[in-house]
């Protein structure tokens, strides 16, 4: 573990140092006190952009995959006007006019709320304390109601768990804690909210903030250092060469 010399630069700020100097060890001081936030904030980021890097989070925590494989919902806006091009072409061609589009979701069945309220007031009671429940109403009309109940800041999912209940007597069929899901599952959705520091609240968001800015601040630095050492590189390149020339040594014979 490096530990840290306060009477270095390296850890402790010059606020007297200008130039070079003060960028040296500004870019050296928030590049040591900010690395270990910024590999979460950075990695976390990495996890939920990728499919690759989900999958090697329930991988290394042997953990099962999710149904959908870890894959990401990618919008379908380019292959729209990619076929909108194609059914022009083809009936521009002498073809036949395209199908009508499939109906929108507000044109679609409507969900079944039976139960809903008998339900909701099961949830309602079941934790003593909560502050925020969301309710996922499912396509069958013979499923259960799946309860989210937050107890945290809606931001924190070690505080939230998932209760189904019964939509035809209204009781509770199964509770799911946070720590009953698999490590894999738990580890994906901490991610999400370690990246922006609401899993920590307020306090965590402020810290997310502070180090965002301190990255912001090594760029800075970083191209600051680089301008000054090409500048310095290059009035030493456009200096003129002086060659000294040494005396000559008269040789002087003895008789």
């Amino acid at each position: 573990i490096y530990q840290c010399d306060w009477s270095s630069d390296v850890c402790s700020s010059d606020l007297n140092a200008q130039g070079k100097a003060r960028d040296f060890n500004w870019h050296n001081v928030v590049g040591v006190w900010a690395w270990i936030p910024l590999i979460l904030i950075v990695g976390s980021a990495v996890e939920m952009s990728y499919d690759w890097a989900k999958m090697l989070v329930y991988e290394a925590t042997s953990s099962p995959a999710p149904p959908d494989g870890g894959k990401k919902k990618k919008k379908k806006g380019g292959d729209k006007k990619g076929k909108r091009a194609e059914n022009r072409a083809e009936v521009a061609a002498g073809g036949d006019p395209p199908n009508s589009p499939p109906p929108r979701r507000n044109q679609e069945a409507a969900l079944d709320y039976t139960g809903l309220d008998k339900a909701l007031d099961t949830t309602v009671h079941h934790q003593s304390e909560w502050t925020f429940v969301r309710v996922r109403v499912p396509e069958s009309p013979n499923a259960p109601f799946n309860f989210t109940i937050d107890r945290g800041n809606g931001a924190q999912p070690q505080e939230a768990g998932v209760l189904s209940v019964s939509r035809e007597t209204g009781e509770a069929l199964r509770w799911t804690p946070f720590s009953a899901q698999t490590l894999g599952h738990q580890v994906d959705e901490l991610l999400r909210y370690i990246h922006t520091g609401e899993v920590l609240g307020a306090a965590g968001q402020t810290f997310a903030a502070i180090v965002t800015a301190g990255a912001a601040l090594l760029v800075y630095t970083g191209i600051a250092l680089s301008i000054r050492r090409f500048l310095a590189w290059w009035r030493r390149r456009s200096r003129p060469k002086t060659h000294d020339k040494k005396p000559s040594r008269e040789l002087v014979g003895v008789s």
